[in-house]
């Protein structure tokens, strides 16, 4: 994973200050653990999951050794960047690296964000698959092969995410996103044990609830897609969206009621949760 700061400043093992030019771009060499946090309307979105998230993935990979202290105060060091920046819609990512080891690292720096416009979410987006699996899918790692096949898959054939199927040939995520379907008022999901845990999935499920939509976790076989109403995407900077196809299937996506209640409903309970911030 390289050091790809869109600003000048980041916060490097707790202390703000100019990003050095030699560390611009700089290839951080695994195990390497990341995150990365929209701040929206000047308030960071889903900030205490996010970094309970990042927590569990350190413990997975530190085994009995200790977590180091400065994981407690992480929340305060992305407050002040934030406030020294004046972000108001941007993500954040958060690195940390030689993990275990004496020198263990890290740093967060504001990086270049993308946000679907509206005409996005009114059309739906285009997505294919991939067949490949992440070794480790209960922590958030940087997987160079990974990224690098899926960068390539992207600007081959111009979608917007890659969805990825695993050796029994069923969907379980999309490179950067967590994926949803849905049939008859019902969404449909990979189970929790095949997918890298999803804060904005998690939230979305939160909202499933409230709304009395049933969420059901099943392997979703790619012979069986065409079967479903419709489907959408799940993530930090993407919140909810609809996907328009995969490969060469089609979905009305964009205008499914269920879809559409759910997209409404999810930015709802951003506006309301309290641990936004």
């Amino acid at each position: 994973m390289k050091i790809e700061s869109f600003n000048d400043w980041w916060i490097f093992n707790g202390t703000l200050e100019l990003l050095p030019n030699e560390m611009h771009g700089q290839e951080l060499e695994g195990p390497v653990i990341y995150e990365v946090i929209r701040v929206k309307q000047g308030r960071p979105v889903f900030l205490k999951a996010h970094f309970e998230r990042l927590e569990r993935s350190l413990k997975l990979l530190l085994g009995d050794r200790p977590v180091p202290v400065w994981v407690s105060s992480l929340s305060e060091d992305f407050i002040k960047l934030m406030k020294a920046e004046d972000i108001v819609n941007q993500n954040i990512k958060i690195i940390i690296w030689n993990i275990g080891l004496p020198t263990c690292s890290w740093c967060m720096f504001l990086i270049k964000s993308q946000y679907p416009a509206r005409k996005v979410y009114q059309r739906g987006v285009d997505t294919d698959i991939l067949s490949i699996e992440r070794t480790n899918p209960s922590a958030k790692l940087y997987h160079d092969t990974l990224v690098k096949t899926v960068n390539a898959m992207r600007e081959e054939t111009g979608v917007f995410e890659v969805l990825l199927s695993d050796r029994t040939n069923c969907l379980t995520e999309g490179s950067r996103s967590n994926l949803f379907f849905v049939k008859n008022g019902n969404v449909y999901t990979a189970p929790e044990g095949d997918i890298l845990h999803g804060i904005t999935r998690e939230k979305l499920k939160t909202v499933l609830k409230q709304e009395h939509i049933k969420c059901i976790e099943e392997p979703l076989d790619v012979e069986s897609i065409a079967s479903y109403d419709g489907a959408f995407l799940t993530g930090t900077s993407i919140h909810v969206l609809p996907i328009r196809s995969i490969g060469t299937l089609e979905f009305n996506s964009s205008e499914n009621e269920t879809i559409l209640k759910i997209m409404e409903a999810f930015e709802t309970s951003i506006e309301k949760d309290d641990q936004n911030v």
